[in-house]
């Protein structure tokens, strides 16, 4: 499973818009930056507007809230 969500990094302290990953208990395993893409302009429109919802939930910490799946976390199932 995976939705947009916002990240602060632990790198630089920064907040990125991103794609996060989920194991099968719920705990983010991992997160890419994402990008505005589409095959026209309303698929673009359709990922901006799922993106707009990551700013309703709280902010993801990669130091305290990201499980990678080598550190006891089960990887999802597709």
């Amino acid at each position: 499973m995976w939705n947009y969500r916002l990240v602060q990094s632990k790198e630089d302290n920064t907040v990125v818009l991103a794609e996060v990953y989920y194991n099968d208990d719920g705990t983010p395993y991992g997160f890419a930056e994402a990008g505005v893409l589409g095959e026209d302009t309303n698929e673009a429109r359709e990922v901006y507007d799922m993106m707009k919802v990551a700013f309703t939930e709280p902010i993801i910490d990669e130091d305290k809230d990201i499980r990678p799946y080598d550190d006891g976390g089960i990887i999802a199932t597709l």
